[in-house]
């Protein structure tokens, strides 16, 4: 016998500053002797895709930051020279795999590796980029054709940030105009859906 519909397990983890919430994507077949162990199978699931997700997360916001711990001694080895900048960011870019840096200082010329991405009109985005979010020194942008993580801070006089490019695990190059990288990252896991929310959306739970 097949139980009544349940409510959708729906679950939220703290990743570093972010929040992931997920929920499940369609009941498991069961009797009604067994709703516990239903119930368990698909709390389980939701849990599991929680746990990767939050996992991608702290991953590159933990290689954001360390990058931005070395930034102002990296820029001061190299000294004044600005070619001699430029390589030194792009070997600390390099070495912690990030899409991008960059370092403005006051008193000197701006120097970056790779390509940063730059956060669009927050807290406002305009619609294509709707669903971007500043959490602290933690940017969300979700644009339309890629999700990344930015995290900026002030660096004695100047600013610094580093940009981390987010993908689904699945390895080659997803087409741009494919499903967003949320709705990838629930159908490899399983799940009716993946969000990514500010921090103070602890205060009132995802609907």
């Amino acid at each position: 016998m097949t139980p009544p519909p349940r409510p959708r397990p729906r679950l939220a983890r703290l990743a570093a500053g972010l929040v992931v919430a997920a929920s499940l994507v369609a009941a498991l077949a069961g009797c009604e002797a067994d709703t516990e162990g239903v119930d368990a199978r698909r709390t389980a699931r939701v849990e599991r895709a929680l746990a990767d997700v939050t996992a991608r997360l702290t991953d590159a916001l933990t290689r954001a930051r360390r990058a931005l711990e070395r930034m102002r001694a990296t820029v001061d080895e190299a000294g004044s020279d600005v070619a001699a900048r430029f390589a030194a960011l792009e070997r600390l870019r390099a070495a912690h795999d990030l899409r991008g840096l960059e370092f403005a200082d006051a008193g000197s010329a701006s120097v970056w590796a790779g390509v940063p991405v730059e956060p669009r009109d927050l807290p406002d985005p305009p619609a294509p980029w709707g669903g971007s979010f500043l959490s602290g020194e933690v940017t969300w942008h979700a644009g339309p054709f890629l999700r990344a993580i930015v995290v900026a801070r002030a660096a004695d006089g100047g600013t610094s940030s580093a940009s981390v490019v987010l993908d689904d695990g699945g390895g080659g190059v997803a087409s741009p105009f494919g499903p967003p990288l949320e709705e990838r990252w629930a159908t490899r896991l399983g799940v009716a859906s993946v969000r990514v929310l500010p921090r103070e959306s602890l205060e009132r739970p995802p609907t």
